[in-house]
């Protein structure tokens, strides 16, 4: 019992708390006749416990019943290249009630919607909320991250029990790492008896940035390493690279050429950010 801010008493009760449909008293019980004998100047209700200095606070200060927002996030809605090893925050307004930001009430989810393991943790005194996957995020890939609010629990809430007005969502892509590769070659490798007027073609594992499909990354070459005249041209429905010689072969052997490596020119994928590993 705390009297002008001030404990003047406290009882320790163990047991669960009797969850009752009457209505409730404050001043007065009619079943046993006794009432408060004085003058109610105010009350207030909280869902949770107080500790004193909330107490001598909220009895100095106006009742609180603004919701809390989120200040900022990271990463950054609409981020792109991403570090797979990214933690997830959010930053509230004001300090928030921790028992109540958890796994069910901030999450992250796939493009598919599926929920990524993580763990939660929360920041008291910078009132951040720490969101860790349990594994590295997927290269490429797009997330979603969604602090709960609205009128239905769970949802976060500050320690007055405003929760946050909305649901906050936002969305990031991870950087892709993962370079393209080859997955078919046409004619194939070591063919004989080719056509002279038959096209060479090189199928990717992914979209290709089509700038970089060109007469210096893709290559055919006789015996003695002479370079082919061919035109080159690339499907970006198909990811299918085709050279085609400006004049029929002669007979001999000839070697094909997608450059990929560590220089440039070489072929890269299409956010031109990874290159063709050979």
């Amino acid at each position: 019992m705390y009297v002008n801010g001030a404990q003047v008493a406290s009882q320790s009760v163990t047991g669960s708390i009797v969850t009752s449909s009457r209505s409730l008293r404050i001043g007065g019980n009619t079943i046993s006749g006794n009432y408060f004998s004085g003058r109610i100047d105010e009350v207030r209700l909280f869902n949770q416990a107080r500790t004193a200095a909330q107490i001598t606070a909220d009895m100095a200060g106006p009742v609180d019943t603004f919701p809390p927002t989120i200040t900022s996030k990271s990463p950054a809605a609409g981020a792109t290249g991403v570090s797979g090893a990214t933690t997830v925050t959010a930053t509230f307004s004001e300090a928030m009630n921790a028992s109540t930001i958890t796994t069910s009430t901030f999450e992250l989810r796939t493009s598919s919607n599926a929920v990524v393991p993580s763990t939660l943790s929360y920041n008291s005194t910078t009132r951040v909320a720490t969101l860790t996957p349990s594994a590295s995020l997927a290269s490429g890939a797009s997330y979603t991250a969604i602090v709960h609010g609205g009128t239905v629990d769970p949802r976060v809430k500050d320690v007055s029990g405003n929760a946050l007005a909305s649901n906050m969502t936002w969305s990031f892509t991870i950087a892709d790492t993962t370079p393209p590769t080859v997955i078919s070659k046409s004619p194939a490798s070591g063919a004989t008896n080719v056509s002279s007027g038959t096209p060479v073609t090189a199928t990717f594992s992914e979209a290709m940035n089509a700038s970089t499909i060109s007469t210096s990354t893709f290559q055919l070459k006789t015996s003695s390493n002479t370079l082919v005249a061919s035109t080159v041209t690339y499907n970006t429905s198909t990811n299918v690279a085709t050279l085609t010689p400006n004049a029929p072969l002669v007979s001999g052997t000839y070697t094909a050429t997608v450059v990929g490596g560590t220089t440039d020119p070489r072929a890269k994928d299409w956010r031109a950010m990874r290159w063709l590993q050979v």
